[in-house]
């Protein structure tokens, strides 16, 4: 039984409570003793030490030193038995009036008002310490019961999630307190704890003020800025606006305000112009409605990607892709190995392989097609390199081109700039061809993958003398084509003869 007559202590000499008793009854019969439940034997009865000379600091820890049930009553100098150690059920500890009955915790606790120091006050759950006034004070929860009365009180705002009311957000100095109310967050760069997006502003304009929150235009309702959401559970529960970055591949550019492993802004909302938003590979510019959406990459489901106008599914890798038609940056289409920058057209198309599938159809001027693998492939005019183009029948490879001018007028496109010297030498040293008609210019020359002649003349119409070369030609060379024999499908094999 804690409670005894609190009687000053009578000085005398007698064996420790611990030795004197082994069980709680008889222990707790003596006026001198208590049962400490905490720790299973019999200690002093927290009456019995007494505040005498010692400094308030010297008599707190005399008081606690015998067992965790006492506390110092500071009002009435004297270390006391807890109010939750003493009774067990709300009526009694109502009765009592130095104790509340805390509904939260079911559990009694001394009332706020007889706390004199900080540690005590604060170590109590119902209550809090008034720096200003040096206080103990209940918590708003304990201090107001409905929203009428809680609002009025500056300390106080009434949470409408829990239906209680708490204290104002920038009350809590930490995360674990902060993140302990419903309506408040912590911001871990600022140490600070702040009230919900939602809950601080109703409309856009309030809402995208605030350094910390930015309007969720889909639900219409004000949301924590997506950099601010630590985890990524967090962000998915906003999938309208939020986005989470995940760990950056190999060669993959990003711009600085995706870093991995973090929530980010949507697309839509990150870029506002086709050249931000196009740079970074998680996003794409919708040509469409003219904003920035995610990269088709961030398509995972085969139908959405295929439902997407915009995307192609590629089914050699199992993912997502951008449409050819709609890449813009010859750079960007000729990293993609389905795709071809056509320079005829000055556009992203799809490899001649894919654009095309039969001989009859096989017919721009990017492709061509290849008997050897009946497939349509890149035009032998387009291939750089001796190996891509001897690799086709079609195709043979001229390496006297370099200082060949293209023989078509529309092909003789400028070659060279204008600050350099217009002579052989010059034009030679920039790979283009020298030939002298009104002035002395520089063009770009004869590609030196070329068709052979099987494939560029089928019939014997075709056949007639086709050139012969200006004695203008850099070097002294003249050509002549002569018809030697006949091939199948009315084909004619023709040679360069110097």
């Amino acid at each position: 039984n804690t409670q005894k007559p609190l009687n000053p202590p009578v000085p005398k000499c007698a064996r420790p409570c611990g030795l004197r008793y082994s069980q709680p009854a008889v222990c707790n019969s003596d006026v001198d003793c208590m049962w400490d439940v905490t720790v299973g034997t019999c200690v002093a009865f927290c009456a019995r030490i007494a505040a005498g000379s010692k400094t308030a600091a010297a008599f707190g820890d005399a008081c606690r030193a015998v067992s965790v049930m006492c506390e110092v009553d500071s009002i009435h100098n004297q270390c006391d038995v807890k109010c939750g150690y003493r009774y067990s059920e709300v009526n009694s500890c109502n009765q009592d009036s130095e104790c509340i009955w805390n509904n939260d915790l079911q559990k009694c606790q001394r009332q706020c008002a007889l706390m004199t120091n900080n540690q005590q006050c604060t170590d109590a759950p119902m209550c809090e310490w008034e720096l200003d006034t040096t206080l103990c004070t209940y918590r708003c929860p304990y201090r107001y019961t409905t929203n009428t009365t809680c609002v009025p009180d500056v300390q106080c705002d009434w949470n409408y999630d829990s239906n209680r009311c708490e204290s104002t957000c920038n009350r809590f100095m930490n995360a674990g307190d902060c993140s302990s109310v419903s309506s408040c967050w912590w911001h871990y760069g600022n140490l600070e704890c702040f009230k919900r997006c939602d809950l601080a502003f109703e409309g856009q304009a309030s809402c995208d003020n605030d350094p910390n929150c930015q309007w969720d235009t889909v639900n219409g309702i004000c949301r924590r800025n997506c950099d601010l959401l630590l985890t990524e559970n967090q962000c998915d529960q906003w999938p309208d606006i939020c986005v989470f970055i995940l760990p950056i591949a190999s060669g993959e550019i990003r711009y600085s305000n995706t870093t991995p492993n973090t929530c980010a802004a949507t697309c839509k909302l990150r870029y506002g112009d086709q050249p931000s938003c196009d740079g970074d590979t998680l996003c794409m510019w919708d040509v469409d409605v003219g904003s920035c959406r995610p990269h088709c990459s961030q398509v995972a489901a085969t139908n959405d990607c295929i439902a997407d106008r915009l995307c192609q599914w590629r089914p050699s890798s199992s993912s997502c892709a951008k449409e050819c038609a709609i890449v813009t940056n010859a750079t960007e289409c000729a990293g993609l190995s389905f795709c071809d920058y056509s320079p005829n057209y000055l556009t992203c198309k799809k490899v001649c392989g894919e654009r095309y599938t039969s001989v009859d159809t096989c017919s721009d001027l990017d492709c061509m097609w290849d008997d050897g693998s009946s497939n349509c492939v890149k035009a032998c005019e387009r291939i750089d390199t001796n190996n891509a183009c001897s690799a086709l029948s079609e195709c043979v490879w001229d390496a006297s081109s370099s200082v060949v001018c293209a023989a078509l007028v529309p092909d003789r496109v400028s070659c060279g700039n204008s600050t350099v010297v217009l002579s052989q030498t010059d034009c030679a040293a920039l790979g283009c061809c020298f030939e002298v008609t009104s002035g002395a210019t520089c063009y770009a020359p004869e590609p030196k993958c070329q068709r052979s002649c099987t494939m560029k003349y089928l019939t014997l119409l075709d056949l007639s003398l086709i050139h012969i070369s200006e004695p203008t030609r850099l070097l002294s060379i003249s050509y002549a084509v002569f018809c030697l024999k006949k091939k199948k499908k009315n084909r004619y094999q023709l040679y360069r003869v110097k």
